[in-house]
C-alpha cells in the first residue's frame, strides 16, 4: 500500500459524515469532480472501495466504516491540539471543553448537572441552540458534548447516548393564585404526541381552562407559574427552585414524562468520565 495523504483521509472523513459528495465538496470548497478523484486515490492507495451508493445517499462499506473509526481517532486529536495552540496553552494543558445544549430545556436542569462537572477542574463553554444546530456541532466537533431533551440522531453514528433524568409533567400555579371563573393555562412546547395529550388533558379536567399561550422557554414558564394567576404545565426539574421556596405549588402530575440525553463521542465519554456523571445524576435528583 502506497503511503497515506492527509488531505484524502480529511476528505473521506467528510465525505463520510455528509453522505454526499456535492455536500462534501460544498464543505471542502472545492468542485465535486475534484473531491471524487481524490477519494477514488485514496480507495486505489487502500486497494478497498469505502463506499457504496444506496439511494441518493453513500454509505460507507466494512473497510470504510474501519477507516472512518481511525479517522475519528485522528482528527479528535488534532482538533484538540489545534484548540490548544490557538487558546495559547501550552501542548500539555487540558484545553476547555465545549457543551451545547437544547435552547428549549430546562434550565435547572442543565445547572444541576453543568455545576456537577464545574465543581470539577474542568472549564466549559456553554452555548444553547437547537438541536439541529448541537447534532451538526458535535458530530463537526464544536462541541465536545449536547445535552437535549430530543433523541433523533442518526442511526449510523458512533454517537454516545447517556439519559439523564426523566421528569414527570406537571400542572403548576402560583402559591398566591385563586381560582377564577376562566383558568389560563400556558404549556411548554414539546413533541406534537405530548402537546396533544396535555391539551386532551386540560380540556377534560379543566373544562374552564383556556390554552393561551404555547412556550419554548422554560425561564419565561417558571415567570407564569410563579408571578401570574395562570397555571402552566412543564416537566417539573424546570420548577426545582419554585417548589422548594414554596413560591409555586404542583395541583397534579400527569402520566407523561420528559426525558434527557447528554450526547457524545467515545472519546469525550472516556476523557470525562461522563458515565460517571451521568449516573450520580440519575441517583441524586431521579425524585425531581
Amino acid at each position: 500500500m502506497n503511503s497515506l495523504n492527509f488531505n484524502h483521509l480529511f476528505y473521506f472523513w467528510i465525505v463520510s459524515k455528509s453522505e454526499s459528495i456535492a455536500k462534501a465538496a460544498s464543505e471542502l470548497k472545492i468542485s465535486s469532480p475534484s473531491l471524487s478523484t481524490q477519494i477514488k486515490q485514496l480507495e486505489s492507495n487502500i486497494g478497498e472501495e469505502l463506499f457504496f451508493r444506496k439511494g441518493r445517499s453513500l454509505k460507507l462499506s466494512d473497510q470504510g466504516v474501519l477507516l472512518k473509526k481511525h479517522c475519528d481517532n485522528i482528527f479528535f486529536e488534532y482538533n484538540q491540539l489545534d484548540r490548544l495552540i490557538k487558546g495559547g496553552k501550552e501542548l500539555g494543558a487540558i484545553s476547555d471543553f465545549k457543551c451545547g445544549v437544547s435552547a428549549n430545556i430546562s434550565k435547572h436542569l442543565e445547572y444541576l448537572f453543568l455545576s456537577e462537572l464545574l465543581s470539577s477542574e474542568i472549564n466549559l463553554r456553554i452555548k444553547s441552540v437547537s438541536h439541529a444546530e448541537l447534532l451538526k456541532g458535535l458530530l463537526d466537533f464544536k462541541y465536545d458534548f449536547i445535552i437535549t431533551n430530543d433523541l433523533e440522531i442518526p442511526a449510523d453514528k458512533s454517537l454516545k447516548v447517556l439519559k439523564l433524568h426523566e421528569s414527570p409533567y406537571v400542572v403548576a400555579r402560583s402559591s398566591l393564585c385563586s381560582k377564577g371563573e376562566e383558568i389560563p393555562f400556558s404549556l411548554q412546547n414539546c413533541s406534537s404526541l405530548s402537546l396533544n395529550y396535555i391539551r386532551s388533558f386540560v380540556e377534560k379536567n379543566y373544562p374552564q381552562a383556556q390554552v393561551k399561550s404555547i412556550i419554548d422557554d422554560t425561564s419565561l414558564l417558571r415567570l407564569y407559574a410563579k408571578k401570574s394567576c395562570g397555571y402552566v404545565v412543564m416537566p417539573k426539574i424546570g420548577l426545582y427552585d419554585e417548589i422548594l421556596s414554596k413560591e409555586v405549588e404542583i395541583v397534579e402530575e400527569l402520566d407523561i414524562v420528559e426525558s434527557y440525553f447528554l450526547i457524545t463521542t467515545d472519546h469525550i465519554l472516556k476523557i470525562l468520565d461522563l458515565d460517571s456523571y451521568a449516573t450520580e445524576f440519575k441517583v441524586k435528583y431521579f425524585r425531581l
